[in-house]
Order: C-alpha cells, then sequence, then structure tokens
C-alpha cells in the first residue's frame, strides 16, 4: 500500500508547475545571500546585494500581523441559533485566551505570514496532539508540500503530502514512529541499497531533503492525507523505504476533521491551481537584480573615479619608483586617462527602481508617496486618488487573507470543542479568572476574523471610531455602551479590558455600594460623595429604601433619617454640576418623598426636646420654685 502511494506522490512531486520548484530556491537564495555577480571587471570589486524584497516583506508582514492581533479578540462568533450575548462573547474570549496562551499560534502564524509573503502561497497545519493535549500549528515551507497536479484546493484534494524532516535524534524522541533500529538505519540519508530491491526509484525524482536526507543524520517522512469516501486516511512512510512500517495508517476522527487539516494562506487570487500565487520575491525579482546591478556598478565607478587609470609619453617607467603625493615630480608626462562621466545619476535611477517595484506590489501607505517623475510635484486630488486606489488594493489583500484566516479559526474550534472542552471552561482576563457556561461551548457558530479589511491602518481607524463616536452620541437608536466599547477597542484593544465596563455589571456595583452607605449612614455616620458615582442611581436606591421601609411599616430611626436626607442633598448638589434640569427634576420627587418624613423627624425631635426640659429639676426654665 504504502509503496504504490509512494509511487503517486513521487509522480506529483514530478509534475509540480514547471519550473516552480527550481524559483522558490532561486527566490529563496535572493531573499537572504543575494544572486551575487557571475564574473568581476576586477579581483576587487564589489559585490552587493540590494535588498529589496527582504525589506518590502518586512513592510507587508505588520500589515497582515494587524489583521490577525489588532483587535481585542482573535476571531469574532456570532452563533448560529438565538442564545444570550453573554454565551456568545464568553465563547469568543475563551477562544481568544487558548490560541493565544496555550498553543503556538502566535509563532507559526508569523512563519505562516513570511512564507507567503515570499513565495505567494503558506500552508499551515491544524491539528490536536492528544499525547500532549494540546493544540498545535504548524508553518509548512511550501517547497515541503506536494499536491496532484490541476489541485485548486487543499480541502478538495485528493491527497496532500508533508514532506517532514527530522534529525536521527528527534525520530527516536517520537513514540509514534517505529523506533527499531534496524528501520532507523534503513531510513536515515539516502537509504540502504537493499531497500530498491522492489524496484528501482527513477533518478529523475531524486530531490535531497525531499526524497532523502541530505547525511545519514536527517530523516526525510512523508506523511500523506489520502480523502477517501469514509473519510481522511494519514499514511506516514520514508520514500527510500516506503515498505517500511514508520506508523500505523489510521482514519481521522470524521466530527474533529471533516477536511484535511493543512490550509493555504495566499496572497493572491490570480490563476486556479494550488502553485499559482505569485509573491514578492517572484514579482520584484528583476528589479532587485537590476538595483544589485546598480549599485555595483556605482562602487566599481567610485572605485574607477578614486583610483584613476593613468598613461604617459616616451619609454616605460618603473612604476615602483613613482609616488603620487602632493609636490612629486612625475616623468614622461605621467596623466590620468579621461574615464569620462556617468551617463545618469544612479542614485535616481535606483530610487525609481525602489519605487516602480513598491508600486507594483502595492505597498500598504506608500501610494500617496510614489512619484515615478520625481521633478513634478502631484496635485492633492491626485494624492487623494492614489490613496484611495491603493486603498482598495490593500482592501483586496486583506479580504483574502481574512478568508483564509477563518478557514484556520473554525479548524481550531472544531478541535478545541471535540478534544479540549474540559480546557475551555475557564479563561483569564485582566480582573482574574472567568467560567464560560457549558451552553456557550455546545452551540454552533459561525466564525470570522476580528476587525475589518481597513484594520491595518489603526490611525484612521481611531479617527473614524472617534467621528462615529461624536455623531452617535446620545442616539437612542444607537446601542451606547457599545458605541463607547467600540471607539475605545479602535483606540487600543486592551482599553476595553481596563477601562470598560457592562452597563449591567456597573449598574450593580453602584447599587451594591449605595446600599453599604445606607448601613453607615443608619448608624449615624456620614458617607462620602464620591466623583466615579451615578447620582440619580445612588439617589434612586435611596428612594427605594425609604419607600420599602413604609411598605413594611417599619419605622427609621430619625438621626438614621437625618443622614439619609443629607446624603441625598450631597448626590443632587453633586447631579446638578452635570446635568441641572435633571437634577431638579429629580429633587422634586425626593422633596415629595422625603419632605413629609422630616416633618415628623422634626416634631419627634421638638418632643424630646420638650420631655428632656420638663424633666430637668426646676421645671422647663431649670429654676427652683
Amino acid at each position: 500500500m504504502s509503496r504504490e502511494l509512494a509511487k503517486l506522490v513521487l509522480e506529483d512531486l514530478a509534475d509540480r508547475k514547471a519550473g516552480w520548484e527550481g524559483k522558490q530556491r532561486v527566490f529563496y537564495e535572493m531573499r537572504h545571500q543575494g544572486v551575487r555577480r557571475k564574473s568581476k571587471p576586477f579581483p576587487e570589486a564589489a559585490d552587493l546585494h540590494y535588498p529589496l524584497g527582504d525589506g518590502i516583506i518586512d513592510k507587508l508582514k505588520p500589515f497582515y500581523f494587524a489583521q490577525v492581533f489588532g483587535n481585542e479578540m482573535l476571531a469574532t462568533f456570532a452563533a448560529e441559533s438565538t442564545q444570550a450575548d453573554a454565551l456568545t462573547r464568553g465563547a469568543a474570549a475563551v477562544f481568544d485566551d487558548h490560541l493565544k496562551e496555550k498553543t503556538n499560534f502566535f509563532e507559526e502564524i508569523n512563519a505562516a505570514i513570511d512564507n507567503m509573503t515570499m513565495a505567494g502561497g503558506a500552508p499551515i497545519k491544524c491539528w490536536y496532539d492528544v499525547a500532549a493535549e494540546r493544540l498545535e500549528f504548524d508553518a509548512i515551507d511550501p517547497i515541503f508540500l506536494v499536491v496532484p497536479p490541476g489541485t485548486k484546493d487543499l480541502q478538495r484534494a485528493t491527497r496532500v503530502t508533508h514532506i517532514i524532516q527530522m534529525s536521527v535524534e528527534e525520530y527516536r524522541l517520537d513514540d509514534r514512529y517505529n523506533q527499531d533500529e534496524e528501520t532507523i538505519r534503513r531510513i536515515k540519508g539516502k537509504g540502504t541499497s537493499e531497500n530498491d530491491s522492489g524496484g528501482k526509484l527513477e533518478a529523475k525524482y531524486s530531490r535531497e531533503g525531499l526524497t532523502h536526507g541530505q547525511d545519514n543524520d536527517q530523516i526525510v517522512l512523508w506523511e500523506t492525507y489520502v480523502r477517501t469516501k469514509d473519510g481522511i486516511r494519514v499514511t506516514t512512510f520514508s520514500p527510500v523505504a516506503p515498505d517500511i512500517e514508520i506508523r500505523k495508517s489510521f482514519m481521522l476522527i470524521a466530527e474533529a476533521y471533516p477536511e484535511i487539516p493543512i490550509y493555504q494562506f495566499k496572497m493572491e487570487i490570480k490563476d486556479k491551481g494550488y502553485y499559482a500565487p505569485r509573491g514578492v520575491m517572484e514579482r520584484i525579482g528583476p528589479h532587485e537584480a537590476y538595483l544589485s546591478r546598480l549599485w555595483n556598478e556605482k562602487a566599481d565607478s567610485m572605485t574607477f573615479l578614486n583610483k584613476p587609470i593613468f598613461t604617459h609619453d616616451g619609454s616605460a617607467l618603473n612604476l615602483q619608483n613613482i609616488r603620487l603625493v602632493p609636490g612629486q615630480i612625475v616623468p614622461n608626462n605621467l596623466r590620468k586617462v579621461d574615464m569620462g562621466t556617468t551617463p545618469f545619476d544612479f542614485d535616481a535611477e535606483m530610487n525609481g527602481t525602489r519605487l516602480t517595484a513598491e508600486y507594483q506590489i502595492g505597498m500598504p501607505d506608500f501610494g500617496t508617496g510614489q512619484r515615478l517623475n520625481t521633478k513634478e510635484r502631484k496635485t492633492a486630488t491626485e494624492v487623494a486618488q492614489i490613496a484611495n486606489v491603493m486603498g482598495q488594493s490593500n482592501d483586496l489583500r486583506a479580504w483574502i487573507f481574512r478568508r483564509d484566516l477563518a478557514k484556520l479559526y473554525r479548524c481550531a474550534w472544531r478541535l478545541l470543542v471535540h478534544f479540549a472542552k474540559s480546557d475551555l471552561r475557564q479563561w483569564v482576563s485582566e480582573s482574574g479568572a472567568e467560567s464560560v457556561d457549558a451552553a456557550a461551548l455546545a452551540a454552533q457558530y459561525r466564525i470570522q476574523p476580528s476587525g475589518t479589511a481597513d484594520g491595518w491602518n489603526r490611525p484612521l481607524r481611531a479617527m473614524r471610531a472617534e467621528q462615529r463616536y461624536n455623531s452617535l452620541k446620545g442616539d437612542p437608536a444607537i446601542n451606547q455602551p457599545e458605541l463607547t466599547r467600540h471607539r475605545l477597542e479602535e483606540d487600543d484593544p486592551r482599553l476595553v479590558r481596563t477601562l470598560w465596563q457592562d452597563p449591567g455589571t456597573a449598574q450593580e456595583d453602584q447599587i451594591e455600594d449605595q446600599a453599604d452607605e445606607i448601613g453607615t449612614l443608619l448608624l449615624g455616620f456620614p458617607a462620602r460623595v464620591k466623583p466615579v458615582d451615578v447620582h440619580p442611581l445612588h439617589i434612586q436606591t435611596i428612594m427605594g429604601y425609604v419607600q420599602a421601609q413604609l411598605a413594611m411599616q417599619r419605622p427609621i430611626d430619625p438621626l438614621g433619617l437625618q443622614k439619609l436626607a443629607e446624603h441625598v442633598q450631597k448626590h443632587l448638589q453633586a447631579f446638578h454640576q452635570q446635568d441641572a434640569r435633571a437634577a431638579n427634576e429629580l429633587g422634586k420627587q425626593v422633596e415629595a418623598l422625603m419632605a413629609p418624613l422630616m416633618q415628623q423627624v422634626q416634631a419627634m425631635q421638638q418632643q424630646q426636646q420638650a420631655q428632656v426640659a420638663q424633666a430637668q429639676p426646676g421645671g422647663p426654665m431649670g429654676m427652683a420654685a
């Protein structure tokens, strides 16, 4: 079975898009080491590499990083059936916490972004490691993924092969694989001669690092996912010895893995096919080569100008006797050979080439500054139109990336709910550990990356959020708490956790604070009115307490009632500074309730004073008879 599968994978490897694999190797070398000069004009000539592609990739990576981590939550959950918003928010929060804190998602998604920008397409594998009890991600180098010819989508491929390289020591530490010493001897490096007894592998299929190890300390394994009518079958074998069982074949659990768990992030959608997307290096390769040539020739020109060639009249000279120092007299009319001047400005030519390359890629925020004709200044209308076009280009790129990211999120959530539901019952927020209701994990959700396609432009987002807040503030048709939350999130997602509070929870906290203060006031002690108090809510809480006591015909201690009235007046005074009209209306309600009670208190106090006076010696005037 493995030998037949190995032949199919070898054919897939041989039928890769013409020249694709070779180009990827060239682009990798161009980005990291640079393509060097084939021949130098003289031994000391410069051999420089202009890092155009690497610089563009470094500027593009934050754009994609912001699509993933630019918002408070990684993903937005929308329940497919009616349920409380708190449950949906809890599911999104625990998913966000789990991926950020308990998996290698941060490292692998950044590696995938780097692979995508360089190669055009970047596969990333998502699976649940049952032995380690952990969700895992693996950003795969595009060269190490093989699909059949004509494959357009990895989830619809008939088979997908992940080429895994590891050292012998790494192989020995992985208990999933056959640890027999004879097996290790036969699969490491190029294998042994007895491996080909059943049929010689064709030399044209041989790829160092893909079909066999680069040396005897390296093992190459093929992990092949085959889509069948019954589900996804995984077979792992060594291409140099496919008949040896490295790991027993198995079927993936259909509920957890309804599709091959490898997803491709594409930088562009162009021709149909897995190998169609182009990366930065392919699109700007000619520009980088030209820039490197210009840079080298500029250095050559400087060398010739700083160390010119000399000629002279007459017989040959002994150059060792000639010293070119100020005041030196040289014989035979020694003079410098006129090399002429450079036909153009090297710096201007290099700058124009760089701008052309960045314009072709569509760098975020670079449209407003690109002027191919640097002698003419652009008008404000031109700048606005260029910025608009570049913004649309960036939005399209973001939408392509976000669609692929959504597929990865759905796979991750599906695996977590199936294998690690107990780990999702709790998550840690700024205020401490919080629990998630079991109903939130049982619901079905539509999962999308948080934010919008223009989320990379944080200053623009913050400006729009501020304008939106100012124009919609106080509108009864707008959810005001969510409007405030959105404003904070667009400014800095961390502010939501530290500053924003759910209105329902905040109201409950205010009521609890005033209830505690009522107990203090009834004992005859004062309570301070704090600036953070919601004054109408505190006043209504006191009025509610007084009305409840009256309804149950429970008398309130006169001293406590007096302290309550004084505390209400302090809240009314503070509220009057915020909203005088509303404070006056609320004051009328308070007076209607509290005035009769205060009159009773005054009458009782007068009666008590009279009783005390009568009890004193000498009568009411305190004089002896």
